[in-house]
């Protein structure tokens, strides 16, 4: 085995260890397994907290920065047994399976007996964050008992579905969110949800809606949303998903006249939005201002296609609003937060050249220098040099600590050989000999994220192996 190999392998063992420290001092979190987490809330009565997610993560820094880094969060904790789960710990993943954590962040609240109450979503500031925590340590009832009994619901109740982490529950996919429900579910919540939450139902609606409303519908939706974006407070309770979702809302609520009257007022009010979290925090809270430029963008591609061209004027703002954010930010997880969204925009807002300047310059010093070199691996392949592109990937995964890290950065590039330079037999015969090596007898206990991305690389070596059977990898 190569000393390099045996290196990582040694890294990747002593990694929970590590992460442990990294921990968030005002918080006292459990120090002991998941399993013995339970047994204390039992014991002492305490509702559960639970937070599975990654260092590497861009939201899960972004949701310490904001969330769990404050003192009003870790003053709540104390009512909690609080459990931090980072994804490269021991039997993570076998967890994240077990509780049906879709992706990094998953938060959870569980009661005393370990029944889930709810899971929180990425989308509400500390203040909010705490509100809800508070309600959900109080209720009794599932979100699939709260889904059961609309007519009956207290505010409480209400305002815990309203932050609801739909996109990550995959047990409500089998029922009230699979394919033939999630509509009638959504649109049964905005109808009889007090008004103080109805935004938050009508959004999701649209959501899982997508197609194009008909004109009698846009005569009574088009101007609800429109409300949403012209009042402040609503603006920004449901900031994020407008800014991430903009090319949903603009499609499904544009009319053949008025499409670009919807565009300018969805404009104008996420500038108006930048403003004011640059006039209230002029060199912090750039994750969010960063959020803002994302529209525009979607807007862009929207309106010209696949080879869509960004304004010089866009790209001076958005190089302008980056340098800010060089400069002045130095919260280690607002930064990993905030330069990997920066990387990407500037990729989108073909800003090629200072996107690869930016990610180079934070591989100095990020923690988690993988990850800007997944990025510049994805500028190359945008670039068409691929050789480049693979030599960044491969650096990536040479670099990425932890366990079931190192096991996704490995299959990353792995995958990538694969599919663009196949004929490399030889690399991508040692590649998977060398990456299998670190994880030997344990690909049939695979759990959570690990298990996917096997199953997807497995799959893939079948392919590969049928169109070079004189290269077969044996899995």
């Amino acid at each position: 085995m190569k000393l390099v190999n045996l290196f990582f392998i040694v890294i990747s063992l002593l990694s929970p260890c590590l992460l442990a420290k990294q921990k968030f001092a005002a918080v006292s979190w459990h120090e002991g397994t998941v399993k013995s987490a339970f047994k204390k809330a039992k014991k002492e009565n305490k509702s559960i907290f639970l937070y599975w997610g990654a260092n590497w993560c861009p939201p899960c820094n972004h949701m310490k920065r904001k969330v769990f880094t404050t003192k009003i969060f870790a003053k709540e904790m104390k009512k909690f047994v609080a459990v931090y789960l980072d994804g490269d710990e021991k039997r993570a993943q076998v967890w994240g399976e077990k509780l049906g954590a879709k992706g990094y962040p998953t938060m959870l609240v569980l009661n005393p007996s370990g029944m889930e109450v709810t899971r929180l979503s990425t989308g509400m500031n500390a203040e909010k964050y705490i509100e809800v925590l508070k309600k959900a340590r109080l209720q009794t009832m599932p979100i699939s008992s709260l889904l059961a009994n609309t007519d009956s619901l207290n505010e409480q109740q209400w305002d815990i579905l309203a932050n609801y982490s739909w996109q990550q529950d995959q047990k409500l996919q089998k029922s009230y969110l699979a394919k033939d429900k999630k509509e009638g579910t959504f649109l049964n919540l905005y109808k009889k949800s007090p008004k103080a939450f109805k935004a938050k139902f009508f959004l999701q609606y649209v959501l899982v809606k997508k197609s194009r409303f008909s004109a009698k519908e846009l005569k009574l939706y088009r101007p609800e949303f429109e409300q949403i974006l012209m009042d402040d407070s609503q603006l920004s309770d449901n900031f994020e998903v407008l800014a991430y979702q903009a090319p949903v809302f603009f499609k499904a609520l544009k009319t053949s006249k008025d499409g670009h009257k919807l565009q300018r007022l969805y404009l104008q009010r996420m500038r108006y939005y930048r403003q004011s979290l640059i006039k209230k925090n002029p060199i912090s809270h750039f994750e969010e201002k960063l959020m803002t430029y994302i529209p525009e963008l979607s807007f862009f591609k929207i309106n010209q296609g696949k080879n869509y061209k960004v304004s010089t004027a866009y790209q001076k703002e958005l190089q302008k609003m980056v340098s800010q954010i060089v400069k002045y930010e130095k919260n280690r997880y607002a930064r990993h937060a905030s330069l990997t969204s920066a990387v990407w925009l500037l990729k989108s807002a073909q800003l090629a050249k200072s996107a690869k300047a930016l990610a180079l310059q934070e591989i100095k010093t990020s923690p988690h220098p993988y990850y800007y070199m997944s990025y510049l691996s994805r500028i190359e392949f945008d670039l068409k040099n691929n050789k480049s592109a693979l030599n960044w990937s491969k650096q990536a995964w040479n670099k990425s600590v932890g366990h079931a890290t190192r096991f996704e950065w490995g299959t990353s590039y792995l995958l990538k050989l694969m599919k663009y330079d196949p004929t490399n037999a030889k690399e991508i015969s040692s590649t998977y000999d060398s990456l299998m090596s670190e994880y030997k007898n344990q690909s049939k206990t695979f759990s959570g994220r690990s298990k996917k991305r096997y199953k997807k690389l497995k799959s893939s070596i079948n392919k590969w192996n049928e169109k070079y059977p004189k290269s077969k990898i044996k899995i």
